[in-house]
Protein backbone atom coordinates (compact mmCIF):
# COMPACT_ATOMS: atom_id res chain seq x y z
CA UNK A 1 0.00 0.00 0.00
CA UNK A 2 1.48 3.35 -1.09
CA UNK A 3 1.48 6.62 0.79
CA UNK A 4 -1.40 8.04 -1.31
CA UNK A 5 -3.62 4.98 -0.86
CA UNK A 6 -6.73 5.95 1.12
CA UNK A 7 -8.34 3.78 3.79
CA UNK A 8 -10.96 2.78 1.21
CA UNK A 9 -8.24 1.28 -1.01
CA UNK A 10 -8.54 4.08 -3.60
CA UNK A 11 -5.18 5.36 -4.79
CA UNK A 12 -4.66 9.06 -5.43
CA UNK A 13 -2.56 9.68 -8.53
CA UNK A 14 -2.17 12.08 -11.48
CA UNK A 15 -5.28 10.73 -13.19
CA UNK A 16 -7.59 10.77 -10.13
CA UNK A 17 -6.59 14.08 -8.55
CA UNK A 18 -8.21 17.29 -9.87
CA UNK A 19 -6.18 19.83 -7.92
CA UNK A 20 -9.24 21.01 -6.01
CA UNK A 21 -10.08 20.10 -2.42
CA UNK A 22 -12.67 21.36 0.04
CA UNK A 23 -12.89 19.93 3.55
CA UNK A 24 -16.72 19.96 3.79
CA UNK A 25 -16.75 20.01 7.56
CA UNK A 26 -19.77 21.07 9.57
CA UNK A 27 -17.63 21.91 12.58
CA UNK A 28 -19.19 24.94 14.23
CA UNK A 29 -17.02 27.60 15.88
CA UNK A 30 -16.47 27.53 19.61
CA UNK A 31 -19.44 29.50 21.03
CA UNK A 32 -19.02 33.27 21.36
CA UNK A 33 -17.32 34.50 24.55
CA UNK A 34 -16.22 31.00 25.59
CA UNK A 35 -13.05 31.03 27.68
CA UNK A 36 -10.67 28.20 26.81
CA UNK A 37 -7.37 27.01 28.24
CA UNK A 38 -4.85 27.09 25.40
CA UNK A 39 -1.19 26.73 24.54
CA UNK A 40 0.53 28.83 21.90
CA UNK A 41 1.98 26.26 19.50
CA UNK A 42 3.20 28.57 16.75
CA UNK A 43 4.32 32.19 16.68
CA UNK A 44 5.83 33.80 13.59
CA UNK A 45 5.80 36.80 11.30
CA UNK A 46 3.66 36.74 8.16
CA UNK A 47 2.66 39.24 5.50
CA UNK A 48 -0.79 40.13 4.21
CA UNK A 49 -1.21 39.41 0.55
CA UNK A 50 -4.47 39.11 -1.32
CA UNK A 51 -7.51 37.08 -0.45
CA UNK A 52 -8.20 34.08 -2.71
CA UNK A 53 -10.95 36.01 -4.55
CA UNK A 54 -8.48 38.81 -5.41
CA UNK A 55 -9.82 41.31 -2.89
CA UNK A 56 -7.33 42.97 -0.58
CA UNK A 57 -7.56 43.82 3.08
CA UNK A 58 -6.66 47.19 4.53
CA UNK A 59 -3.34 45.80 5.76
CA UNK A 60 -2.03 44.39 2.44
CA UNK A 61 1.75 44.38 2.36
CA UNK A 62 2.06 44.81 6.11
CA UNK A 63 3.71 42.28 8.34
CA UNK A 64 1.83 40.86 11.27
CA UNK A 65 2.45 38.27 13.97
CA UNK A 66 0.51 35.05 13.49
CA UNK A 67 -0.19 32.97 16.60
CA UNK A 68 -1.68 29.49 16.72
CA UNK A 69 -3.59 28.64 19.89
CA UNK A 70 -4.48 24.99 20.60
CA UNK A 71 -7.19 24.28 23.17
CA UNK A 72 -5.63 21.84 25.66
CA UNK A 73 -8.51 21.05 28.03
CA UNK A 74 -12.25 20.71 28.20
CA UNK A 75 -15.01 20.23 25.68
CA UNK A 76 -13.08 21.92 22.86
CA UNK A 77 -9.74 20.16 23.42
CA UNK A 78 -7.89 19.82 20.14
CA UNK A 79 -9.52 22.81 18.45
CA UNK A 80 -7.27 25.51 16.99
CA UNK A 81 -7.69 29.28 16.65
CA UNK A 82 -5.28 31.49 14.70
CA UNK A 83 -4.70 35.05 15.85
CA UNK A 84 -3.28 37.86 13.74
CA UNK A 85 -1.60 40.69 15.63
CA UNK A 86 -1.24 43.70 13.32
CA UNK A 87 1.59 45.28 15.32
CA UNK A 88 2.87 47.16 12.24
CA UNK A 89 -0.51 48.40 11.01
CA UNK A 90 -0.55 51.81 9.36
CA UNK A 91 -3.60 52.69 11.46
CA UNK A 92 -2.10 53.81 14.80
CA UNK A 93 -5.00 52.59 16.95
CA UNK A 94 -4.92 49.13 15.34
CA UNK A 95 -1.14 48.86 15.86
CA UNK A 96 -1.44 50.07 19.47
CA UNK A 97 -4.16 47.54 20.27
CA UNK A 98 -2.13 44.71 18.70
CA UNK A 99 0.99 45.72 20.65
CA UNK A 100 -1.01 45.79 23.89
CA UNK A 101 -2.29 42.26 23.17
CA UNK A 102 1.23 41.03 22.33
CA UNK A 103 2.57 42.63 25.53
CA UNK A 104 -0.12 40.88 27.61
CA UNK A 105 0.60 37.54 25.94
CA UNK A 106 4.34 38.01 26.48
CA UNK A 107 3.79 39.07 30.11
CA UNK A 108 1.90 35.82 30.73
CA UNK A 109 4.73 33.91 29.02
CA UNK A 110 7.50 35.45 31.11
CA UNK A 111 7.98 38.95 29.69
CA UNK A 112 11.22 38.45 27.77
CA UNK A 113 10.02 39.94 24.48
CA UNK A 114 8.83 43.21 25.99
CA UNK A 115 11.99 43.39 28.13
CA UNK A 116 14.12 43.33 24.95
CA UNK A 117 12.24 46.44 23.70
CA UNK A 118 12.81 45.70 20.01
CA UNK A 119 10.87 44.08 17.21
CA UNK A 120 10.92 40.35 17.94
CA UNK A 121 12.28 37.86 15.43
CA UNK A 122 10.57 34.58 14.59
CA UNK A 123 13.05 32.91 16.94
CA UNK A 124 12.15 35.35 19.74
CA UNK A 125 8.45 34.66 19.24
CA UNK A 126 8.76 30.87 19.18
CA UNK A 127 11.28 30.56 22.00
CA UNK A 128 9.31 32.85 24.32
CA UNK A 129 5.67 32.13 23.46
CA UNK A 130 5.58 28.50 22.30
CA UNK A 131 4.01 26.03 24.72
CA UNK A 132 2.96 28.75 27.15
CA UNK A 133 -0.43 28.06 28.70
CA UNK A 134 -3.03 30.82 29.01
CA UNK A 135 -6.75 31.44 28.98
CA UNK A 136 -8.27 33.18 25.97
CA UNK A 137 -11.77 34.39 25.20
CA UNK A 138 -12.99 33.02 21.89
CA UNK A 139 -15.25 35.20 19.77
CA UNK A 140 -17.11 34.27 16.58
CA UNK A 141 -16.64 36.01 13.22
CA UNK A 142 -18.98 35.61 10.27
CA UNK A 143 -18.41 36.47 6.62
CA UNK A 144 -21.27 35.38 4.41
CA UNK A 145 -21.79 31.68 5.07
CA UNK A 146 -18.34 31.21 6.61
CA UNK A 147 -17.65 31.57 10.30
CA UNK A 148 -14.84 30.89 12.73
CA UNK A 149 -13.21 32.02 15.92
CA UNK A 150 -10.97 34.93 16.84
CA UNK A 151 -9.45 35.91 20.17
CA UNK A 152 -10.25 39.19 21.88
CA UNK A 153 -8.81 38.66 25.36
CA UNK A 154 -5.99 36.78 27.04
CA UNK A 155 -5.14 36.04 30.64
CA UNK A 156 -2.35 34.09 32.28
CA UNK A 157 -3.12 30.69 33.75
CA UNK A 158 -2.18 31.90 37.23
CA UNK A 159 -3.35 35.50 37.02
CA UNK A 160 -5.21 36.75 40.06
CA UNK A 161 -7.88 39.32 39.27
CA UNK A 162 -9.21 41.92 41.71
CA UNK A 163 -12.93 41.63 42.56
CA UNK A 164 -13.54 45.37 42.70
CA UNK A 165 -12.05 48.61 41.48
CA UNK A 166 -11.53 49.80 45.05
CA UNK A 167 -8.15 51.26 46.03
CA UNK A 168 -5.37 48.67 45.96
CA UNK A 169 -5.22 48.48 49.77
CA UNK A 170 -8.89 47.47 49.87
CA UNK A 171 -8.99 45.09 46.89
CA UNK A 172 -9.93 41.48 47.51
CA UNK A 173 -8.32 38.81 45.36
CA UNK A 174 -9.97 35.86 43.62
CA UNK A 175 -8.15 32.53 43.40
CA UNK A 176 -6.31 31.72 40.15
CA UNK A 177 -8.44 30.55 37.23
CA UNK A 178 -8.52 26.84 36.63
CA UNK A 179 -11.57 25.84 34.60
CA UNK A 180 -12.72 26.35 31.04
CA UNK A 181 -15.56 28.82 30.66
CA UNK A 182 -14.80 30.36 34.05
CA UNK A 183 -15.84 34.00 34.16
CA UNK A 184 -12.62 35.96 33.57
CA UNK A 185 -12.23 39.61 34.42
CA UNK A 186 -11.22 40.78 30.95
Amino acid sequence: MGFFTKSTGETLNKTTVTGNFESQTDLLPIPDKTVTKVACTEAKWAEIDKLPNGETKRYVGERYINLRWDVIEGEYKGRVTFQKLYVNATEPTAADKAKEMLAAIDFNAGGKIIAADREPTDMDLMSNLANKIMFVRQRVWKAGEKQGNWIDAVQGKNTVQPKTSAPASQQQQEPPLQQEDEDLAF
